[in-house]
């Protein structure tokens, strides 16, 4: 994690130097070390998808749940950079198109889940 902290921080001081001779080089620049933090960073999210697919596999819950969650997750994080990186390009309202995009989506592939909920709820009554 330090390496991953270090990386930014050096990136982020780069960017700031470099964005007073060229925004558009501090722009690739930040662009850059997001992907290279981010896919470091995958590296970690790997054995937590691992334990929660086995605990999914011995519980009750079904697969197409789980992958409902994984999904949304994914959509968060894919969103949440695509938005990051308007910001840092002064395009704040194609930043926040995107997240409310992102939230559609995200509450569009739950669908599945919540009719099984109303399902199971309907099914009590």
């Amino acid at each position: 994690m330090e390496k991953i902290a270090l990386f930014g921080l050096c990136a982020a001081i780069m960017c700031v130097v470099l964005k007073k001779y060229n925004k558009d080089y501090a722009l690739f620049l930040s662009l850059f070390a997001v992907c290279a933090i981010l896919l470091a960073g995958i590296e970690y999210a790997l054995p937590i998808i691992n334990i929660i697919n086995e605990y999914a596999q011995l519980s009750v819950i079904p697969s197409y749940q789980i992958s409902i969650i994984f999904k949304a997750i994914a959509c968060a994080y894919l969103a949440q950079f695509a938005s990051d990186i308007c910001k840092d390009a002064g395009e704040n309202s194609i930043a926040l198109k995107i997240e409310n995009s992102a939230r559609l989506i995200i509450a569009y592939m739950s669908l599945p889940a919540v009719v099984s909920l109303f399902e199971y709820l309907l099914d009590m009554l």
